[in-house]
């Protein structure tokens, strides 16, 4: 009895990291508009409210995320072929703000990251990584791309 109850739970750990663990690729609205999606998740879904050029999301608009049909996070500002191009607030689910620049989908340029506990990073971002003067920090990509 035993070895049948371990045999499920290392079934059941090796099955849920596939789960949750899934590609990057692109997520069409309602209407078929394109955004690239850098991190899915299950039961993902967007809303986009700017014009759609051959497929993809295309100049300045309002994205919503959804997980489940509930708002995750929110996108304002401008989009290139269904990228973060240009500048724009993202809202992240952890109440995270940044407000700058983007390059594909990454921190570039200019901005100000105010993290949840209301700390402010501010100035010129590469990448999706700020190194300031005694400060690092990343918005966009794992803190692990930044090191």
């Amino acid at each position: 009895m035993r070895a049948h109850v371990w045999a499920a739970i290392i079934i059941m750990a090796a099955f849920v990291p596939a789960q949750a663990q899934q590609a990057p690729g692109w997520i069409a609205d309602q209407n078929g508009c394109r955004v690239w999606n850098a991190i899915p998740h299950p039961g993902e879904s967007i809303i986009w409210s700017g014009r759609c050029k051959r497929g993809y999301a295309d100049g300045y608009g309002a994205l919503a995320w959804l997980i489940d049909g509930k708002l995750y996070e929110t996108y304002t500002g401008e989009l290139e072929s269904g990228h973060y191009t240009g500048h724009g607030t993202q809202i992240y689910n952890d109440g995270g703000i940044y407000t700058g620049d983007y390059m594909d989908d990454r921190d570039d340029g200019p901005g100000i990251y105010r993290d949840p506990n209301g700390d402010v990073f501010s100035g010129i971002w590469a990448n999706g990584c700020f190194n300031g003067v005694r400060r690092r920090g990343t918005a966009s990509v794992p803190y692990s791309k930044c090191e």
